[in-house]
């Protein structure tokens, strides 16, 4: 039985660690943190996978293959919404926007239930709470409760035999590796282990609203996407329910967001270029101000009377896109899965798919 190294146990490397094992390989998970068991926020903020709301739609990523790896992706998320220990489930959701009229993306194709927004027909009545016209539109997508589904993706890798070490593998340390072929599902950390100049992280900011309700709208659960005018703010906001918070059993709301593209500087660090966005607490106040106006006429539940945690995270982006090639490292194969941005639950199905079809080739 042919062995494969797996680097990084996000999302994306647990994934396609899970696809590789119960498709007949051997595999090992190399990784210095998992995201089932990393809910620090404050002092792991680097570590994607903690943060997801998470929609499964292909927000900030690019690439060329994106609707079929989602496509692909949304095939395997339907079957284990059946499954209620797995976290997934079905809600309505918006994505609207300021703008008169806006190009539709390819994926709303494949979405259930799709429909333009219009308050007149039914749908919630965001263009009247905030008093302008909204295009955009509304369908019933794919959600992961990351805390119950990052557990079930753990558990199900562990009981098909894979295994994981707690370790971190340096640049040249390749060989030292007992595998024939590794996969590199690092994320942000390929522009260290493998050079990769093209990768960068983009901050975000969350809000956690603690112990709230989960709001059900006539036809369940709902969350959106909205983005004001650039004058107002320059990015969208977000509202995402969970039934279940990380680190606890409570429910309650995730607010977001931003998307700040970082720049290498010369001291090794990341530069966030300024935005002139008004901060409040730490994080931007539109973040807060857009949310509070929308959810206290949506649900009539005012935030400010629950407790609220802020946090930033950083989403691997990748400049050209999402990399799904093949290199050679010091002579032992590799086959690179990361650069996902915003996306990386949403298209880690397709990708680890993918993934298999070029081990197997190998």
């Amino acid at each position: 039985m042919q062995h494969v190294a797996v680097l990084g146990a996000g999302i994306t490397g647990i994934t396609t660690a899970t696809v590789l094992q119960e498709s007949g390989f051997s595999t090992t998970v190399f990784a210095p943190l998992r995201a089932d068991k990393n809910t620090d926020r404050e002092h792991n903020p680097e570590f994607a996978s903690i943060f997801p709301a998470a929609c499964i739609l292909p927000h900030s990523v690019e690439g060329d293959n994106v609707l079929d790896l989602f496509s692909r992706s949304q095939e395997v998320f339907a079957r284990l919404a059946a499954f209620q220990q797995s976290g997934i489930r079905w809600q309505h959701h918006y994505e609207l926007d300021a703008a008169e009229v806006v190009d539709l993306p390819p994926y709303t194709r494949t979405l259930a239930e799709f429909s333009p927004f219009d308050s007149a027909r039914g749908h919630l009545p965001f263009d009247r709470i905030l008093g302008r016209r909204l295009s955009g539109w509304v369908a019933r997508i794919l959600f992961a409760e990351m805390p119950t589904y990052l557990t079930y993706l753990f558990r199900r890798y562990l009981l098909s035999g894979g295994q994981i070490i707690p370790r971190s593998i340096q640049p040249g340390e390749f060989r030292s590796i007992p595998a024939s072929l590794i996969v590199n599902c690092t994320g942000i950390w390929a522009r260290s282990l493998f050079g990769d100049l093209t990768i960068h992280p983009i901050r975000g900011y969350l809000t956690v609203v603690r112990n709230v309700p989960v709001p059900p709208d006539p036809t369940g659960l709902f969350s959106y996407n909205y983005k004001p005018p650039d004058d107002e703010y320059p990015f969208d906001v977000y509202f995402f329910p969970r039934r279940v918070l990380d680190g606890g059993n409570e429910p309650g709301w995730l607010l977001g967001g931003t998307r700040e593209v970082g720049e290498p500087g010369i001291d090794g660090t990341w530069r966030f270029p300024a935005t002139g966005v008004e901060m409040r607490d730490g994080i931007p106040a539109a973040i807060t101000d857009l949310n509070s106006v929308l959810l206290k006429r949506l649900t009539g539940i005012d935030i400010a009377s629950y407790e609220r945690t802020c946090c930033r995270g950083f989403r691997p982006g990748r400049s050209g896109g999402i990399r799904l090639e093949l290199s050679n490292e010091d002579g032992i194969p590799v086959v690179h899965n990361y650069g996902h941005g915003g996306a990386g639950v949403a298209l880690s199905w397709g990708c680890a798919l993918r993934v298999l079809e070029m081990v197997r080739t190998l």
